[in-house]
């Protein structure tokens, strides 16, 4: 990897396709990219907290602008750890220097690549926690990825309520006492993913139903989903993160 092997010893590393969960690669090499493959980085930010100094210089002008902007300074480093990753694995793929990689936000704030660049075909989705972050990068497909720390004491009905569709209510309400705050882990995190894959707005949380995708066990395959009233093909994959994070990835196959 770019800059430090060391730094790339410390990520992890899965390539996922549709209906098959591939074992981890070795640690901080990069295979080839295919059209119809997902690859997944992640780290815990402690792991990388000696790669502090390291990470910030790979960071651009405009994150340090956000950077100097965070009020906490627990919050503001693990900014730069994960946005500097970001960088260094997106320059792998590249093979361009890290801090002048071409990244831009759209209008509806997804983060990308600029689309008149040589590397738009890239397209990547980040999302972190207090203690994770998780990358997905694919190839001629949006992709969006969303990890939530799980929390049985989060008082998610509030939310529900305000957010979810009435069939997801349902789905809710109808499980058992103990099985409702991780249904509505999965729907949440997955609606995220949806939301990241097609760059809409929180709009399409009320609007998007996928209660009939939420079965017993976790999702894996194509699936087509009404979003902004036009339906989708998406490759959805679910899956636990650790001992207490769950991940979810939609890749957008009508892009």
């Amino acid at each position: 990897m770019n800059v430090d092997n060391a730094i790339g010893d410390l990520l992890d590393f899965r390539t996922i396709s549709i209906g098959q969960f591939f074992l981890p690669e070795p640690r901080g090499k990069v295979p080839v990219l295919e059209n119809d493959r997902v690859h997944v980085w992640s780290a815990e930010y402690s792991d990388l907290d000696a790669c502090y100094e390291s990470l910030s210089a790979q960071i651009s002008p405009f994150e340090r602008e956000k950077f100097s902007g965070f009020r906490k300074p627990g919050d503001a480093r693990r900014f730069v750890i994960r946005h500097g990753i970001l960088r260094l694995v997106l320059s792998d793929y590249t093979h361009f220097e890290p801090s002048l990689l071409p990244l831009v936000i759209s209008e509806t704030g997804k983060p990308g690549m600029d689309p008149e660049s040589d590397f738009s075909e890239l397209s990547f989705s980040l999302s972190h926690t207090e203690d994770f972050f998780v990358i997905g990068i694919t190839k001629k497909c949006d992709i969006g990825i969303d990890i939530i720390k799980m929390d049985n004491h989060y008082p998610f009905q509030d939310t529900a309520d305000y957010l979810f569709t009435a069939g997801e209510k349902r789905l809710i309400t109808g499980a058992g006492t103990d099985q409702r705050y991780r249904l509505f882990i999965r729907i949440w995190a997955l609606k995220e993913a949806l939301l990241k894959a097609t760059g809409g707005s929180v709009r399409m949380m009320n609007e998007t139903d996928i209660s009939e995708l939420i079965q017993e066990s976790y999702g894996e395959g194509v699936y087509s989903i009404p979003c902004h009233d036009v339906p989708y093909r998406f490759f959805i994959h679910e899956c636990d993160w650790g001992h207490d994070h769950h991940c979810a990835i939609a890749v957008n196959l009508d892009k």
